[in-house]
């Protein structure tokens, strides 16, 4: 059998790609499959969520080291058989694709039919495709966050700056040293 999905994002309005693959194909080769296409890290951590008609989550497809206790149902990503949790048509899963932005795709089986397939097949993609953030750009950049050797001291005269520090101001009645014993 093969499962044909429509996939868009909330993200990209413009982004919409339909494919087919194998209905006995695991979530990690789904994922593989959208990594590839949509050139996003495969370092990155990814899962899926099952969702109901209305898009509420009702389960997880994940590493067993990612598992979220509050997501339902919980399906182990290697082992998990798209034909076990998507058997109709119309069944919706969301994949975080960037866990640092908490963005997602949507997908929804629209056709199950007869044959089989070799790999995956791209029938169509449109628009924009979305994009992970990096780390970099998550923080900042690393470069600009990370001083070289010898900024480090300045780092730390800047956060204990004299101007907002006085140690004349501090007075030992208000604090209290607790001998152990």
């Amino acid at each position: 059998m093969i499962h044909h999905y429509h996939v868009h994002s909330e993200d990209e309005e413009t982004f919409s790609l339909d494919f087919e693959i194998q209905a006995d194909a695991t979530f990690a080769q789904l994922q593989d499959m959208l990594i590839e296409t949509l050139h996003f890290d495969p370092a990155s951590i990814g899962m899926f969520y099952l969702c109901d008609d209305r898009w509420q989550e009702i389960g997880q497809v994940a590493s067993r080291d990612f598992f979220e206790s509050d997501r339902g149902t919980q399906y182990d990503i290697d082992r998990t058989r798209l034909e076990e949790l998507m058997d109709e048509t119309g069944a919706r899963l969301r994949y975080l694709y960037d866990a640092f932005e908490d963005r997602y795709l949507s997908l929804q089986l629209v056709k199950i039919h007869s044959g089989s397939l070799p790999t995956p097949r791209i029938i169509s993609i449109e628009g924009k495709r979305p994009r992970q953030i990096s780390p970099d750009e998550f923080v900042g950049g690393l470069d600009s966050v990370i001083p070289s050797g010898d900024t480090t001291s300045g780092l730390m005269d800047e956060a204990f700056d004299d101007d907002l520090f006085n140690a004349d101001e501090l007075s030992s009645d208000s604090f209290s040293i607790l001998d152990e014993e």
